[in-house]
């Protein structure tokens, strides 16, 4: 599974007739759905294996992928579903224990120190397996380790109250207290400025939630949200002119499409098919934006590009 497990408040199933190799980036907004699943399949003793990369909520490397087939390969000889082969098997441990140890030495001492925890677990009696052991068992005292940990405590505990919010005001008010953590030192503020950053996605699903119910108040709010903490967004400029917009500011609605355009926003074609832009095709400068816009996206590549 990559880049989502379970939907919010939904337990893993108490039974899972299957393996499961989890892979997910230490940046991705679905982080924390992944370390939950971690601990619930740990609990239900269910067949998985985790591996988390740095970056964004993206496809993973062909490397992490071929690595989860050699996983399922591996675990469907464990099960009985394949006849064992040992050569492979020990060849797998040599990689994964290899694997390890280049994160460790390129300073991702967490993801380090989980390969060679699983490793340890999935292929003990196999030789190397007391030495991811205890490769584990020293990183697991290592600060990069503890930090997480205590991290992940904190994060827990703010991502509660994000998903209880029901409105924009009680949304702003938990990212506005998280803004304000988030620049304090320690894992408080490295788990309230993680959240933050995971949240920005899930704030601009709201949005389009609150849009589909003609709720432009409350989808301003949002974006205003995201303004405040990424001023450079250019998808919440964007979403904000159009909320603007509908509620009839036009003026300021032209000032946040500006603001959306100097923030990257490029996609005229969209732009001139949106229905919630309609109020500000006659306000002055619309004309220009779109022109530049195209512009823009017309200019001739330079010779030899």
């Amino acid at each position: 599974l990559c880049g989502a497990v379970w939907a919010e408040r939904k337990d893993v199933p108490k039974k899972c007739p299957m393996a499961f190799f989890l892979l997910v980036g230490n940046q991705d907004f679905n982080l924390f759905e992944f370390t939950r699943a971690e601990k619930e399949l740990t609990k239900k003793g269910a067949p998985f294996w985790f591996e988390e990369w740095d970056g964004e909520h993206r496809w993973p490397s062909e490397a992490l992928m071929a690595e989860g087939l050699e996983y399922l390969h591996a675990r469907a000889m464990k099960a009985g579903l394949l006849p064992e082969d040992r050569a492979f098997l020990e060849g797998l441990l040599h990689d994964r224990l290899a694997s390890a140890a280049a994160l460790q030495q390129g300073g991702f001492e967490l993801e380090a120190y989980r390969k060679y925890r699983q490793a340890a677990r999935f292929f003990q009696g196999f030789p190397g397996a007391d030495r991811a052991e205890a490769e584990a068992d020293a990183l697991s005292k290592a600060f990069p380790v503890t930090s997480w940990f205590e991290a992940e405590g904190k994060f827990e505990e703010y991502h509660e109250r994000l998903t209880r919010a029901k409105d924009a005001t009680s949304l702003a008010g938990a990212l506005k207290e998280l803004k304000a953590k988030s620049g304090k030192p320690g894992e408080v503020g490295r788990a309230a400025g993680l959240l933050i950053r995971m949240s920005k996605l899930q704030v601009h699903q709201l949005t389009l939630g609150f849009f589909q119910q003609g709720r432009y108040r409350e989808a301003a709010a949002c974006e205003e949200i995201i303004l405040d903490v990424f001023p450079d967004d250019a998808t919440a400029a964007y979403n904000l002119a159009c909320a603007y917009s509908r509620m009839g500011a036009r003026k300021d609605a032209m000032k946040l499409l500006k603001l959306s355009v100097r923030n990257g926003f490029k996609d005229w074609a969209a732009m001139e098919k949106d229905a919630d832009l309609d109020n500000i095709r006659q306000e002055p400068g619309y004309q220009e934006i779109l022109g530049e816009l195209k512009g823009v996206q017309a200019a001739p590549k330079p010779a030899g590009g």
